[in-house]
């Protein structure tokens, strides 16, 4: 989605944490400091390897934010849903049988756009029928056909699907562990789920070290979280205490959002920043991450 810039964060309320706000661990160590007043840091927690931010809206403000400073006709997500949807669906296609069945979950995904694509090209493929279930805190005007538009309630309720998308909404969440924890669980057993997150802090770091004029800028308070490698990485350890089992087929930096046609430069720069990362595992300047993790 399009993020409008343009607040003064005086005009909120915001509560601050002592501890993750994603596993509640208080084993962290301070990262970086990304805004000064109100002061804001970001923090490293040893035990689920995230980065989170040590201040989040009140949930009063939040409402405020998300009501007030999105664009009202942008309900996709800021990349071309057929450029995801055909991505994720070169994945997936290997992995599903001809003549099959398939319910997928777009979780955030706005109209849902994403999942049709990958539906209608496991139709026209393999020969699936397909049920799409949609969910997102906004209302959506301009429904689309053979979507479903549901309750956060009825996912864990009602289905198990053998495809979820969660892409560009984990990190926008005040406790994302909670839904993890609902989306695999709704997950079926050899079901796939994909998630895409931004991973900034170290690309931040870069520019800062080399003195570029050009800031990356983390997105806060939108962003709460920066979810790179390792991070992903340690997802199935981590879900093993709550006796779920998945694993990690694909970690990688994520798909270039930027169409060449456009931004030739600005393209290029990026493909230099994220090739590195998909052959060396220390190379981190990516800017944001992607995910295919299977449910055992």
């Amino acid at each position: 989605m399009k993020l409008n810039k343009k607040i003064d964060l005086s005009d909120f309320e915001f509560v601050s944490y002592n501890s993750c706000t994603f596993c509640n661990s208080s084993d962290v160590v301070k990262q970086d400091t990304i805004h000064k007043s109100p002061e804001v840091n970001y923090f490293f927690c040893n035990h689920c390897k995230v980065s989170y931010t040590d201040k989040q809206l009140s949930v009063k403000d939040t409402e405020k934010l998300y009501s007030h400073y999105y664009d009202e006709h942008v309900f996709k997500t800021g990349i071309n849903p057929s450029v995801l949807g055909k991505h994720i669906f070169r994945f997936i296609s290997s992995k599903v049988t001809v003549n099959s069945s398939v319910r997928i979950l777009d979780y955030g995904g706005g109209d849902g756009s994403v999942a049709k694509y990958v539906a209608e090209e496991l139709r026209k493929r393999k020969k699936c029928s397909y049920i799409i279930d949609v969910y997102d805190i906004y209302e959506i005007e301009n429904k689309l056909d053979a979507v479903n538009y549901i309750t956060s309630e009825s996912i864990l309720a009602n289905y198990q699907y053998d495809i979820i998308i969660a892409s560009a909404v984990i990190e926008h969440l005040n406790k994302p562990l909670d839904t993890l924890k609902m989306l695999f669980t709704s997950l079926k057993s050899n079901g796939y789920f994909y998630a895409r997150t931004p991973f900034n802090l170290p690309l931040k770091n870069m520019c800062e070290k080399l003195h570029l004029k050009k800031k990356v800028d983390m997105q806060f308070p939108w962003h709460l979280f920066d979810m790179g490698r390792i991070f992903w990485n340690h997802i199935p350890v981590l879900f093993q205490s709550y006796h779920i089992k998945i694993s990690v087929i694909k970690s990688q930096p994520s798909l270039i959002e930027i169409p060449f046609k456009n931004k030739k430069k600005r393209y290029i720069a990026t493909v230099l920043l994220k090739f590195p990362g998909y052959i060396f595992k220390n190379w981190n300047n990516v800017g944001g991450w992607e995910v295919f993790i299977k449910k055992i």
